[in-house]
């Protein structure tokens, strides 16, 4: 049984779970489809650069793939637990903004 000894606590009480709205089911939907069209272009121009013989950046695309995907799946277990703001989680502009400039900087144009 639970909190029978001091090294079996009761567990944490659950964070209260709230039904979303099928207006809300739809804005998640879109925009957590959104986020995985951005890991599907970014993985095709991963592949483009490495058919253009840009070996660094195709891999570093490919780096930046995880991050894109580690930034979906926090956002999608934050909208799952309720977390108001979980969109926002998706969305890093100065790190995208770095990475851009990175990528530029090793394929010419």
């Amino acid at each position: 049984m639970w909190g029978n000894t001091p090294g079996n606590v009761d567990p944490s009480t659950p964070h209260a779970f709230r039904r979303l709205t099928a207006t809300e089911q739809e804005e998640r939907k879109a925009v957590l489809g959104a986020a995985l069209a951005r890991v599907d272009d970014a993985l095709e121009r991963s592949q483009s650069l490495h058919g253009q013989g840009h070996a660094v950046a195709a891999f570093g695309l490919l780096k930046y793939v995880d991050l894109l995907l580690a930034r979906f799946n926090l956002a999608l277990a934050q909208s799952r637990a309720g977390h108001t703001e979980w969109q926002s989680t998706l969305n890093d502009p100065e790190r995208d903004a770095k990475f851009e400039a990175w990528l530029a900087k090793d394929v010419p144009a």
